[in-house]
């Protein structure tokens, strides 16, 4: 195997194994309060060792961050594709606000994730 096929590979691993840690950590948030979300529950949830979440995050609040960060890049998206033709702010804000409230309804998991870390406060 030539060594760039190889190092892409390892990339491609990598960035599953983060991501896996990402979602594993979503779905902690969902059902406890942050503050009581610790590293062991989260790599227990996605089935991995602590050291190999150390190889991604530092800090509980790093992972934190990584969760808020993929919420708010998807929401961001969804609201950009339905404001960018719009000149009205209080009509963009709208249309932000009915996109938070329509995604809590459809994925109340989601909606208790952007509860309990805070994205709407």
């Amino acid at each position: 195997m030539k060594p760039s096929r190889r190092a892409s590979i390892g990339l491609e691993k990598r960035e599953r194994t983060r991501s896996s840690l990402i979602e594993s950590a979503y779905r902690v948030f969902a059902r406890k309060e942050t503050d009581a979300v610790t590293i062991d529950d989260i790599i227990a949830e996605a089935g991995v060792a602590r050291g190999t979440f150390y190889n991604y995050f530092q800090t509980r609040e790093d992972v934190l961050k990584a969760v808020a960060a993929s919420l708010s890049d998807a929401m961001n998206q969804k609201i950009w594709a339905q404001s960018v033709a719009i000149d009205d702010p209080a009509e963009r804000m709208a249309i932000a606000l009915r996109q938070f409230l329509h995604q809590a309804i459809r994925d109340a998991t989601w909606g208790w994730v952007i509860v309990r870390i805070g994205l709407v406060a």
